[in-house]
């Protein structure tokens, strides 16, 4: 595979971690609330039992905690993050592409989908995915140099 067509796929493969962003954030957000959750629990059986044995144990288990909630808003963070990075390569995309975009990788259509809606055939869909490629890999060369 050339060098243009693995970073095509790697465009790809952001575009698709684009789309799923916000999905995954809030899995995420879901997460840090349970973990929350168990925390309080946690909290409480502890001022019910403060003298049992298990308050080692408890202590132990709430560091573990802070660590997860500390990995957790740093992953979300990361998601944020390289979605406004995706976005702003996707700058400059007329209505069309960013109408297949949203199509095929936010919400996941199939190309033959998204072309009935459209009212495009496959290879114009194609051909269209391949100029959003093109554009992305140009705006990721400009913000590098700048």
């Amino acid at each position: 595979m050339g060098n243009k067509q693995r970073e095509k796929e790697e465009m790809k493969q952001r575009l698709w971690n684009w789309g799923t962003a916000l999905n995954r954030f809030y899995r995420k957000e879901e997460e840090l609330k349970k973990l929350q959750e168990i925390q309080e629990v946690q909290r409480k059986l502890q001022e019910r039992y403060p003298e049992e044995k298990i308050h080692e144990e408890v202590l132990l288990l709430e560091q573990a905690q802070r660590e997860d909630v500390v990995r957790l808003r740093i992953e979300m963070v990361e998601i944020l993050r390289d979605k406004a990075r995706t976005e702003a390569w996707l700058e400059g995309l007329t209505e069309d592409e960013r109408c297949f975009v949203g199509m095929r990788f936010e919400k996941g259509y199939g190309f033959d989908y998204i072309a009935v809606k459209m009212h495009l055939s496959r290879a114009t869909l194609f051909r269209l995915q391949d100029k959003v490629l093109e554009k992305m890999m140009e705006n990721r060369r400009k913000s590098e140099m700048a």
